[in-house]
């Protein structure tokens, strides 16, 4: 026990003063890491390096965008991101509930404001939905003329 503990914090002094705690990372430090192993499900090609910023926000999706986007809605993780969206509506409709009921004719601007957010929660939302079931509509379009 005694050891692990020793062991922990020469760890983290070597940490704190920026040394590589094994061979390993010395060597993805020093730049003398050849093999590079992809974590599963995640690519090397373009995908890889999606280049987000203005310039590139207006170009139209590539190919193999819309097949990512395809797998996300048919996936597991759509579920999961519908669930989360809606978990924001209903809690900026719960709050302009709360502020209705404390003081409905004093907090007027809040109570507006806050049922605002819910009417813009909503309207991202469907248009995210209807956004990725377009591209998704496109990719077909695409495979039957290619």
């Amino acid at each position: 026990m005694a050891n692990a503990m020793q062991d922990a914090a020469t760890n983290f002094e070597k940490y704190m003063r920026g040394e590589p705690l094994n061979e390993e990372l010395q060597a993805l430090r020093d730049g003398r890491l050849n093999e590079f192993t992809p974590m599963p499900g995640t690519g090397t090609g373009p995908e890889a390096t999606i280049q987000l910023g203005p310039d590139n926000v207006n170009r139209p999706l590539d190919k193999w965008e819309r097949e990512a986007l395809k797998e996300l809605r048919q996936g597991p993780g759509w579920g999961g991101l519908q669930r989360i969206m809606q978990k924001a509506i209903r809690t900026h409709e719960e709050s302009a509930i709360l502020l209705s009921q404390e003081d409905p004719l004093g907090k007027q601007s809040e109570i507006a404001q806050e049922w605002a957010y819910v009417k813009i929660f909503k309207r991202v939302h469907m248009e995210v939905n209807l956004l990725v079931e377009a591209e998704i509509e496109e990719l077909g379009h695409v495979e039957k003329q290619g």
